[in-house]
C-alpha cells in the first residue's frame, strides 16, 4: 500500500485502503443487484424480468464508474505528491545554493536564530 500526503488536510492517506473500500463497495453493489434481479426474475411477470435487467445494467455501470473514479483519484494523488516533492527539492536546492554562496551570513543567521529560540525557551521555564 502506498502512503500519500493529503494536500487538503495535511494528513497521510492510505491510498490502498481507499481503493479497497471502493472495490468492496462495488462488489456489494453487484451482489445487491444480483439479489434484486433474482427476486424479480422469479416473479412471473415480464415487468419483473425487465426491471431485473435494468438493475443489472445499472449496477454494471456503477461498478465501471467506481473503477474509473478509483483510478482517476489515485492518479491525482500521485500527481499532487510528485508536484509537492518537486517543489520541496527545488527549495532545498535554492537553500543549498544560498548557503554555498554566503556561508558567513548563513552561519550568522543560524546562530542568531538559535540564540533567540534558546532565550525564548529559557524564559518560558
Amino acid at each position: 500500500m502506498t502512503r500519500k500526503l493529503d494536500l487538503v488536510s495535511g494528513e497521510g492517506v492510505d491510498t490502498g485502503d481507499v481503493a479497497a473500500q471502493i472495490e468492496s463497495l462495488r462488489a456489494e453493489m453487484t451482489k445487491l443487484a444480483s439479489s434484486v434481479a433474482d427476486m424479480l426474475a422469479k416473479s412471473s411477470s415480464g415487468l419483473g424480468a425487465k426491471v431485473a435487467q435494468n438493475v443489472e445494467k445499472t449496477a454494471a455501470q456503477a461498478g465501471t464508474l467506481a473503477s474509473e473514479l478509483t483510478a482517476h483519484s489515485l492518479e491525482n494523488l500521485t500527481a499532487a505528491g510528485d508536484k509537492a516533492k518537486d517543489a520541496s527539492l527545488q527549495l532545498i536546492d535554492a537553500v543549498s545554493a544560498e548557503v554555498r554562496k554566503n556561508p558567513g551570513r548563513t552561519l550568522a543567521i543560524t546562530l542568531g536564530l538559535g540564540m533567540i529560540l534558546g532565550l525564548m525557551a529559557r524564559s518560558q521555564k
